[in-house]
């Protein structure tokens, strides 16, 4: 992954506000024609929802707003440490690492990600108040 996207999709989180990638998550918790669909949203889904809303691209009404919550709850694939260890979990989810596999032949993860995965999702690096990073990844529809 090259440090210009990474740089794009920093987030700053602290688990009530965030800084970045629009104001969807403002409109989601104060505008109550949006207010009325996600009110049951945490703020983890609410902040997931609104960096999926601002990576559409496209003007979101509120009449849409429960598809569109259908459709990120359906594409997001978790959070990981790094895009290595994202593709790591793919790879096993996906059964192409045998149980029995030798822990002693090393995988380039990292490579896996930039040369092929990479093309097929998108994220967010979020950074918590505390200064620890997370990351989200969904599928890219």
């Amino acid at each position: 992954m090259n440090e210009t996207k990474t740089e794009t999709n920093l987030v700053a989180w602290n688990g009530e506000t965030y800084k970045g990638a629009g104001d969807w998550y403002d409109k989601f918790k104060t505008d109550p024609e949006f207010y009325e669909y996600t009110q049951d949203l945490d703020p983890d889904e609410l902040l997931r929802l609104a960096l999926y809303a601002y990576n559409s691209g496209y003007a979101l009404v509120a009449e849409d707003l429960p598809a569109f919550i259908g459709e990120e709850q359906e594409s997001f694939r978790g959070e990981a440490e790094s895009a290595a260890e994202f593709t790591r979990e793919i790879i096993e989810e996906m059964g192409y690492i045998a149980e029995d596999f030798p822990s002693w032949i090393c995988l380039d993860y990292q490579t896996t990600w930039n040369s092929a995965l990479r093309f097929d999702f998108f994220e967010y690096r979020v950074i918590d108040i505390d200064g620890k990073y997370r990351q989200f990844f969904w599928w890219n529809n």
